[in-house]
This record gives structure tokens, C-alpha cells and sequence, in this order.
């Protein structure tokens, strides 16, 4: 099994309360992430945390695809990391982190999809 290892940061000039409480919200995660075509979240569709599951449906390159992630770590205004479910169309680990940092709120992203046999 191959597994790439992708991670950007990015420096926001905001609070990390502002900043989490913004990207926290699966209901504006469609204006950050531009592929994002539908959305829900189980159990409570507003509240995140620990054991929440999350599914998606994305649009790339012309192409429909579904996805789902469950939450396995939660520790709101620093960082949430998340493992695709089994039926996801795509196997995934990663999450997000929020930091104080030079000139602003450091945010990273974490991304680790699973390519197969490569």
C-alpha cells in the first residue's frame, strides 16, 4: 500500500476562535474548499467532536465522488484529525491544526489518502 503524505500551511490574520469556529462549520466548509457540491454530519448535524462522522460529495475534473471521514481526534481551537470510513471512495487520514503564529493564526492542513499498490 502506497500513502502519500501531503501538508500546507497557510498564515490567517484572524483569532484562533474565529478561525476555528469558522472552519469548524460544516455548513460554510463549502466556501474553503471549492470541490465540495453536498454535505451532512452524523450524529448532530451542527455540533462537531469526537466520533462525528462526516460525508461529502465532491465534484473533480467532471467526476462525481462520495466521501465520508469520522472525527478521532478533538481538541477544539487546536487541532481535529480524522480516518475516511469504510465506504469512502477514497482511503484517508488527516485533519487540520490551528497555532499562533508569525503575523497571524498558523492553520495546516494534513492529508494522507491511500493509492494502493503503486
Amino acid at each position: 500500500m502506497f500513502t502519500l503524505e501531503l501538508e500546507e500551511s497557510i498564515i490567517i490574520k484572524r483569532s484562533i476562535k474565529e478561525v476555528y469556529a469558522y472552519m469548524d462549520d460544516i455548513n460554510r466548509e463549502h466556501e474553503w474548499q471549492p470541490y465540495l457540491k453536498k454535505w451532512a454530519q452524523t450524529p448532530d448535524p451542527i455540533e462537531n467532536g469526537l466520533g462525528s462522522v462526516r460525508h461529502y460529495e465532491n465534484q473533480y475534473m467532471g467526476r462525481r465522488f462520495t466521501n465520508a471521514c469520522e472525527v478521532t481526534i478533538f481538541e477544539p481551537n487546536k487541532r481535529v484529525m480524522y480516518e475516511s470510513t469504510p465506504e469512502a471512495a477514497v482511503q484517508a487520514s488527516g485533519g487540520t491544526s490551528w497555532e499562533t503564529g508569525e503575523g497571524g493564526m498558523k492553520v495546516t492542513f494534513i492529508f494522507k489518502p491511500q493509492l494502493g499498490d503503486f
